[in-house]
């Protein structure tokens, strides 16, 4: 009896649903949705309240809602079974226009793939937090990976519009949001902490460089040039230094080999006369300065073998400068060391066996000894 009635009920639905209107294409919508209902809720359910309800709704409807009346009327006629058969039916049709199904995974939001598949359905409404202005422009986006794509995409133009360079007649605000846009420190000294770690600054380099920190900052330099201008200038500062040193050597060896040969063993002792007669009269700082000065070329001023003879000749003629000579052994000797080499050497003499008058060291001891006496001699001159 129950599969007689559903039955019965669907083709009666189908029939009516053909000839009950006029718009054919109305009735073809009602009379294909009725069927949907009927089939919807005999197979699903097996009750003929269903099949009967959908198919007799949707007949006398005839319209795009057949599928939604059919549904409520199975579920109304027929048992717990047809009824949710029939709801069942009336969700699938819809109102006859969309005939989707909203299962709570399709779309963007839902979709694993997207960057929102991890937010809430109310992502929107959770970081307005009430502020309407950010939730209505929120709602412009299907999904959060939307809104993220259109905030990158709107600093990236943004970025492409900042003034590369500034106006002529530029505000202080301008040039303040010009050198943050660019990275610009706000005080000169800080373009020294974004040095390259191979460029090694000393005290007095940081010195002679304080200046220009000035100008680069007027200048807008972003910490990159600023650095790489500051390398330049580290870089050229120390080959000149060690192309100096290299030439302040070259001389010092000419020179001292020049004057090896010209005053012999005195060589060691006149220079420490020089360097005697410097501090006696100069004091250590005048003496320092003399020393270290350099000549127009660039030269040392005591590298030249004209300045060290003459310093040499001033250092023997000058009353109360003190004097050396090297002894027999090469060190140098003040008057105290004379008296006593002149001493021990005379003793020697006296015995007509000795070094002195014979062996190797005989023409030497005899040349030493005569030195000696003319650096008495002269020390005893200049104490007058």
């Amino acid at each position: 009896m129950t599969d007689q009635t559903a039955t019965a009920g669907a083709a009666a639905g189908a029939n009516n649903g053909s000839g009950a209107s006029g718009d054919k294409k109305d009735a073809g919508a009602g009379a294909t949705a009725a069927g949907t209902g009927a089939a919807a809720g005999a197979a699903a359910a097996g009750s003929s309240g269903a099949g009967a309800g959908s198919g007799t709704g949707a007949g006398q409807s005839g319209t795009g809602d057949a599928g939604a009346a059919a549904g409520s009327s199975g579920a109304a006629a027929g048992d717990n079974k047809g009824g949710a058969a029939g709801g069942a039916g009336a969700s699938a049709s819809g109102d006859g226009k969309s005939g989707q199904a909203d299962d709570g995974k399709s779309g963007k939001d839902g979709d694993p793939s997207s960057a929102g598949a991890k937010w809430e359905a109310n992502w929107r409404e959770s970081y307005a937090a009430g502020d309407e202005k950010k939730l209505s422009a929120l709602k412009r986006y299907n999904s959060p990976k939307d809104a993220l794509d259109a905030l990158f995409s709107a600093q990236q133009r943004i970025a492409e519009t900042r003034p590369t360079t500034l106006p002529k007649d530029a505000t202080a605000e301008q040039v303040a949001q010009y050198r943050k846009d660019n990275g610009i420190p706000e005080k000169p000294e800080a373009y020294l902490e974004s040095l390259p770690k191979d460029v090694n600054l000393e005290e007095g380099d940081k010195e002679i460089i304080t200046p220009y920190l000035s100008v680069m900052h007027e200048l807008n330099l972003t910490p990159a040039q600023a650095a790489k201008l500051i390398a330049t200038r580290q870089a050229e500062a120390n080959r000149q230094i060690d192309e100096r040193m290299q030439a302040d050597e070259a001389l010092r060896t000419r020179t001292e080999d020049e004057l090896r040969q010209e005053w012999g063993p005195q060589y060691r002792a006149t220079v420490n006369n020089i360097n005697g007669f410097l501090k006696h009269h100069f004091g250590e700082d005048g003496a320092d300065a003399i020393l270290q000065a350099r000549t127009p070329d660039g030269n040392p001023l005591v590298g030249s073998p004209e300045v060290l003879r003459a310093l040499g000749q001033l250092a023997a003629m000058v009353k109360g400068a003190p004097t050396s000579i090297v002894g027999g052994d090469g060190g140098l000797l003040d008057a105290k060391g004379v008296t006593e080499r002149i001493a021990d050497i005379e003793k020697l003499m006296a015995n007509t066996s000795s070094e002195y008058w014979k062996g190797p060291k005989a023409e030497k001891m005899q040349a030493e000894y005569r030195q000696l006496i003319d650096a008495r001699n002269e020390m005893k001159r200049r104490a007058a």
